[in-house]
């Protein structure tokens, strides 16, 4: 039998912990439209709202470098399992 639960992302930035939870299917799909309607100049915002509905304060999300947001995103929707 198959059984899933949610999970969680956890990262420190700047020594504080923060936690994500991972994005659901729908949530992955409202972000991908999102992403492709906005122009260059709205995608961090679109990349900032998104992560700040799977649960980080989007003060911490605005202050990320973009290399940091990378890895996140990476992390979140990749297919391995964590």
């Amino acid at each position: 039998m198959l059984e899933f639960s949610k999970r969680e992302l956890k990262f420190k930035y700047d020594g504080e912990e923060h936690t994500v939870r991972f994005p659901s299917v729908k949530d992955l799909s409202e972000y991908q439209k999102k992403f492709k309607e906005a122009g260059e100049d709205s995608t961090a915002v679109v990349v900032v709202d998104f992560l700040e509905k799977l649960g980080l304060k989007k003060s911490v999300a605005e202050e990320l470098e973009s290399h940091h947001v990378e890895v996140i995103l990476k992390e979140l929707t990749s297919s391995k399992k964590n």
